[in-house]
């Protein structure tokens, strides 16, 4: 088995502990097996894990030295929120230090099937209020139940262009723009196709393997 580690919080702090993000379906003999693995009295069953960076090839190191103007623009399909998770705790923990001055703004675009799917929504949509001067949260469904209030549909350029309209009105002056996608690959495909004309190729990112 291979995964992708992440923080067990937004907000730092993770010290020794190693966390996964493992999302579990109901049908599916993999996750479920998971699932009742107790590590306290099951840890010799407990398979082997290999572990990737959860950021993959993506070069970060324009986060170390931030522009005045910086804006990341996250596009996550279900379990592709797991390299964001990674991204957004970094620059938590840089606020929090005062190592990001005003300026740098993160939109997260997340879409899902349906409510019960979106992995983390409490903790995203707390950020998005307790950092709302930097941090924006959206959640979109493609099969939403009719008490959905939210955005629906899968990507398009029309629905990704009213939506950073709404969510950064000032995109047209930041320095630098930075799109990461993470999804299945027809979910990147169809982001790719949707947003080609606004993010130059060296700012655009796709995590994919």
């Amino acid at each position: 088995m291979s995964g992708k580690p992440a923080p067990s919080k937004i907000h730092g702090g993770h010290g020794q502990i190693f966390w996964f993000i493992i999302k579990t379906y109901k049908n599916g003999p993999m996750t479920q097996k998971l699932d009742q693995v107790h590590v306290s009295k099951d840890a010799k069953f407990v398979p082997n894990v290999k572990v990737s960076s959860p950021l993959g090839s993506f070069d970060a190191t324009f986060l170390l030295y931030p522009s005045a103007a910086l804006a990341l623009i996250m596009f996550a399909g279900g379990t592709g929120i797991t390299p964001m998770v990674r991204i957004i705790a970094h620059v938590v923990e840089q606020y929090h230090n005062g190592g990001l001055s005003d300026g740098v703004d993160v939109v997260l675009i997340f879409w899902n099937k349906t409510m019960e799917d979106i992995i983390w929504n409490d903790q995203f949509t707390d950020l998005s209020q307790s950092e709302s001067d930097w941090f924006r949260f959206i959640p979109v469904l493609t099969q939403p139940a009719q008490s959905w209030k939210g955005l629906v549909g899968r990507p398009s350029m029309m629905q990704i262009n009213a939506i950073l309209d709404d969510y950064l009105p000032d995109r047209d002056v930041v320095t630098e723009k930075h799109a990461l996608i993470c999804g299945s690959n027809g979910f990147i495909k169809s982001v790719e196709d949707a947003i080609s004309g606004e993010f130059p190729k060296n700012f655009l990112h796709a995590f994919e393997g």
